[in-house]
């Protein structure tokens, strides 16, 4: 069961710390990755603070490593353990435990064993007793998946691969080479689908599944958008939007998104003759200015691109703009870049032309692209 947060980001175009509630939390994370595992949060930190207890237990004489040791005495073990954790700093009591098969694997012990430790712990006080909620039974979400439901809201859907990096971002427990665990993925994203929150669509050939929020899970983001199945011509271009996404966000955690599906609901607002005649496929906030974004993964049609560099038919679109591109449109968009610069027709105080493949494995989105301001 999910813990009870139940805080939501809000919709898009609010305050700006508003439009990512996690940004600040993805940047501690980014400072944690540098540090050696050493607490709970991994699986490598918990062998080590088991590893520091044994040995400390074993020079007291109070284990005899050369023992078989029955269930019973492992009980105590664990139970020994976690008052360990709890009285030298490492286990806060207000926080979730790790998931009890995580804690049994390292003494040997099944759920219902460590249930029993845990209950009795919690019956001396040494870890605080969890009251049955008033709405017990009631779907009931972390701001994990409240962000992740408003995440895929935005971005249409989001493939299955790139929602375990997202949850993977947001996870202390059960990362294992980098990633949240399989089977941890599949039961977080196995209630949204049991719930009706969302649904997992078949990809074709060999690729990853999709996943598109329901109505309900729409209305539970605060998103007033229309819940369907996203077109599978669409899938490839969305996939590359969101691996353009979470780069930046990796480099930039305080920068805010503005997904093209809510520029577009803004636009359905506006009166007929006010209606932009290009909607980028997204607009990136930092804390100097708005960046139109593109990413061209097909061959387009030069005009096509000239008129988005030059800033639309009528010179409206002012914001910089960053033109993401792949082997095949790269040509096309470089010829119409030159071209636009040399006749100096844009309403851009700036134009990126950036390989999109260099871009995301590069370190540093500057030092791939093409500048001229």
């Amino acid at each position: 069961m999910e813990d009870s947060a139940q805080s939501k980001p809000l919709p898009e175009q609010p305050d700006r710390s508003a439009l990512d509630p996690y940004a600040e939390a993805r940047s501690a994370q980014r400072l944690s990755k540098s540090r050696p595992p050493d607490d709970l949060a991994s699986h490598e930190g918990r062998k080590r603070l088991a590893q520091d207890w044994l040995t400390l237990r074993i020079a007291e004489g109070k284990v005899n490593p050369k023992q078989v040791h029955a269930p019973k005495e492992r009980a105590a073990f664990l139970a020994d353990w976690l008052q360990w954790l709890l009285t030298s700093g490492n286990l806060d009591r207000q926080k979730r435990l790790p998931p009890y098969a995580t804690l049994g694997a390292l003494f040997g012990l099944n759920k219902k064993q460590v249930a029993q430790v845990i209950n009795q712990l919690r019956a001396e006080d040494l870890l605080p007793t969890w009251k049955k909620r008033k709405d017990a039974g009631e779907a009931r979400w972390t701001r994990r998946a409240d962000y992740l439901f408003w995440y895929i809201g935005h971005m249409r859907a989001l493939r299955y691969d790139q929602a375990r990096r997202l949850l993977t971002r947001l996870s202390e427990y059960e990362i294992e080479s980098g990633l949240l665990s399989p089977t941890q993925t599949a039961r977080i994203m196995g209630r949204w689908f049991d719930e009706k929150y969302a649904v997992r669509g078949r990809a074709y050939g060999d690729q990853n599944d999709w996943i598109y929020l329901t109505r309900r899970g729409l209305r539970h983001a605060g998103l007033d958008f229309r819940a369907e199945a996203p077109s599978k011509t669409i899938l490839d271009h969305l996939y590359w939007i969101t691996e353009v996404r979470l780069k930046l966000e990796e480099e930039n955690p305080r920068l805010e998104w503005i997904s093209e599906r809510s520029i577009q609901a803004q636009q359905e607002k506006r009166e007929l003759g006010q209606r932009l005649e290009h909607i980028p496929d997204a607009i990136v906030i930092t804390a100097t200015e708005r960046i139109d974004i593109e990413v061209q993964i097909s061959r387009p049609k030069q005009q096509d691109v000239e008129r988005i560099m030059r800033g639309g038919l009528w010179g409206h679109l002012t914001n910089p703009l960053s033109y993401y591109v792949n082997k095949h449109s790269r040509s096309v968009v470089l010829a119409a870049y030159r071209k636009t610069m040399q006749e100096a027709r844009t309403a851009r105080p700036h134009i990126e032309v950036i390989d999109l493949e260099a871009f995301l494995k590069s370190s540093s989105a500057g030092q791939q692209s093409q500048r001229e301001g």
